[in-house]
């Protein structure tokens, strides 16, 4: 049996992170939960899931005690490890106002291209905003080093976020801004194991 603990201060908009994980015979489970600092200040978990060859990380603002339980800002990411190659996504918005009345008329442009159910009961944000949306491929190098390249889209958001608030009662979803971004994605740097973003 593995434990394992960790922490790191970071620069710029990290400030604190800090998991811990157990593995037995390359299987295994972690968490760990990040602050971000500044104007965009947030507490974001996020829970992994390790196999021999390969990981599973999922981010989100709302997990129980990890994150601040609120829909904003970095609201979710996730990526597949298999053998260094990787394949994520994550989605950055704003930070709408809760309490403000929803927006019962919008769709979910491509849920509805399928025929499957494009607006929850609670609505949407009326002010909500997405920013980036991009998913990607990439590798691993080593240990500490990491290259992602891919597309930064709204469908990405309208699929992964928005599907899943269709099915999550209560949550409303985000306006997708088709037409407003569709560009390349890439990151090639540290690879930081307490954040996608």
């Amino acid at each position: 049996m593995e434990f394992g603990f960790g922490f790191g201060r970071g620069s710029g908009y990290s400030e604190f992170s800090m998991g811990g994980s157990v593995k037995y015979k390359g299987w295994g489970l972690g968490m760990y939960s990040t602050q971000y600092t500044g104007v965009h200040a947030q507490r974001v978990g996020g829970v992994q899931a390790f196999a021999p060859g390969g990981s599973l990380r999922i981010e989100n603002d709302f997990w129980p005690v990890l994150g601040d339980k609120y829909d904003r800002l970095r609201t979710s990411a996730a990526e597949l490890e298999i053998g260094g190659l990787l394949i994520g996504k994550s989605v950055y918005t704003n930070s709408p106002d809760r309490n403000a009345d929803r927006d019962e008329s919008y769709f979910s442009r491509f849920y509805r291209k399928f025929g499957l159910l494009a607006r929850p009961e609670a609505g949407t944000y009326a002010d909500g905003r997405v920013y980036s949306s991009p998913a990607w491929v990439g590798v691993r190098h080593g240990k500490h080093f990491v290259s992602r390249a891919g597309i930064n889209h709204p469908a990405v958001q309208d699929i992964f976020q928005n599907g899943v608030h269709l099915i999550k009662s209560g949550s409303p979803l985000f306006i997708t801004p088709y037409g407003v971004y569709n560009e390349p994605w890439g990151f090639s740097g540290y690879y930081n194991p307490y954040s996608l973003y």
